[in-house]
């Protein structure tokens, strides 16, 4: 813009120097022909001048132009031209940097989203990787809990029969209690019987002692009065008629009080037999007298044991009527508790029969839940294959970031590009990036960095070193004028 008005300045001072003086006529022809040369003469030397100008001025905007697109080419964006010429050119240097500074913005944005990436990714990747052992623990307990489950309902049928066996044995134990209760009602009865034919042996009992008694008694008058035949006769009489019936009596409650009145059976025979006897000496008193005063004397002793036996059973009577009282006692415990039973039997059978609906309910609850279980199981298996899916994706898109944020690390925003042993003040002169003609120690494979220890390749060390001191403070600063 400069070179243009200086050329069209001397253009103009040339043209108002003609017109004066061929205003002024102070030249002839000849002069004017020599003028006008001249003038021409000076118009190209000055177009000549301002041609080279111009030609140095482009020369050296194509030069710094040059340079800012070799180093963008190397992958530096920190390059700047400065041309302050107010024409076309300075229009273009002002928009190619503003081309650098967007394409650096963009790429630090770029960066920042790339990492913002990758952290996400890799929290992504994390968290799909935790789900997916968390979704396969909770399958492999869902799949656990439905065989429990199933394990459970068939327990619960098992056990469902067995209450129904043990209701219907409740029944039967029920059924069998009640009859058992009739029929110890019925012992009861006999056992109250029982005691009152006791009672009643024990009235006869007492009156056989009476009676023995008293034929002791007439025994003794018979042989104080043995001179008295007649009268002899008729008492004794009366008394074989009277030892017959009592004879009879005794032998009646003998074969009744059974093995207690075996021997006064034996006693009442004797005693019969003596009757007998008695009746056929009736008839003989007169011609055996002297026979009868002997018998008179074993009839007092016969008497005398007979009235021992009838105290005998008078004792073993009453020993008989408590024993009948203690067995209609205990007989009348033993209803009692047999209907304990029979009612506690109903009870539990009932009871058992509510159980057995119960646990059918449960069963069919717990054969859904299985049911339930098992398609959560499904699910949960689906679910983790696509969680599966997902940490794979994860992990491609964790690469992905890792690949973006390489690519964005290659390029220079920075002109006074700083080294890693400068930022990290460190001695590690055998590091490859101290020996590496590479300037981003994240590009250099196997760098000791703080450790002293061989890093791993670059691909495998990017999520560290994209976060390191040197990669933030290179990769995020202004950049500066190029001359």
């Amino acid at each position: 813009m400069r070179l243009r008005l200086i050329f069209l300045y001397m253009i103009a001072s040339l043209g108002m120097l003609l017109t004066s003086f061929l205003h002024q006529r102070i030249f002839s022809d000849a002069n004017i022909v020599i003028v006008i040369a001249l003038y021409i003469v000076c118009w190209a030397a000055f177009l000549l001048l301002f041609l080279f100008l111009a030609q140095k001025q482009i020369l050296n905007n194509l030069k710094l132009f040059n340079n800012l697109a070799r180093r963008v080419a190397q992958n530096d964006l920190s390059v700047k031209v400065d041309i302050k010429s107010g024409d076309e050119f300075q229009e273009l240097g002002e928009a190619l940097n503003g081309m650098t500074s967007s394409i650096r913005n963009v790429l630090s944005e770029n960066l920042d989203a790339a990492e913002q990436l990758s952290q996400e990714a890799q929290h992504m990747s994390q968290l799909a990787s935790s789900s997916s052992k968390v979704t396969e623990e909770i399958s492999r307990t869902i799949e656990q809990m439905a065989t429990g489950i199933q394990e459970q309902s068939s327990s619960i049928l098992q056990a469902a029969e067995s209450a129904q066996q043990m209701a219907r044995t409740a029944g039967q134990v029920a059924s069998e209690a009640q009859k058992a209760s009739a029929l110890t009602a019925q012992a009861s009865d006999r056992a109250q019987s029982g005691a009152g034919l006791i009672n009643e042996v024990q009235e006869s009992m007492a009156l056989m002692k009476n009676a023995v008694s008293e034929s002791a008694e007439v025994v003794r008058r018979l042989g104080a009065r043995s001179q008295e035949i007649a009268k002899i006769v008729d008492v004794i009489r009366n008394i074989s008629r009277q030892t017959n019936l009592l004879a009879l009596n005794a032998s009646i409650e003998a074969a009744r009080a059974g093995e207690h009145g075996k021997g006064f059976s034996v006693v009442a025979e004797e005693v019969r037999a003596l009757a007998e006897q008695s009746t056929e000496s009736a008839a003989q008193i007169v011609n055996l007298v002297q026979e009868i005063l002997a018998e008179t004397k074993a009839a007092v002793e016969a008497s005398e044991h007979g009235a021992l036996a009838a105290e005998t059973g008078s004792v073993l009577s009453i020993k008989a009527s408590e024993a009948f009282s203690e067995i209609y006692a205990s007989v009348d415990r033993t209803v009692q508790t047999i209907q304990d039973i029979a009612a506690a039997s109903e009870q539990q059978a009932a009871s058992s029969q509510e159980m057995t609906s119960t646990m059918a309910t449960v069963s069919d609850i717990a054969a859904q839940n299985a049911t339930g279980a098992r398609q959560v199981s499904g699910g949960a298996q689906e679910q983790r294959v696509t969680v599966g899916r997902l940490a794979e994706q994860a992990h491609a898109l964790v690469e992905m970031a890792d690949r973006l944020t390489s690519m964005v690390g290659r390029f220079k925003v920075k002109e006074d590009f700083q080294s890693c042993w400068i930022i990290k003040n460190c001695n590690f002169l055998n590091c490859p990036a101290f020996q590496s003609p590479e300037e981003k120690c994240w590009l250099v494979p196997g760098t000791l960095c703080e450790s002293g220890q061989a890093a791993p390749s670059i691909a495998a060390k990017r999520s560290t070193c994209y976060q390191c001191e040197v990669f933030k403070t290179n990769q995020r600063t202004d950049s500066e004028p190029v001359s």
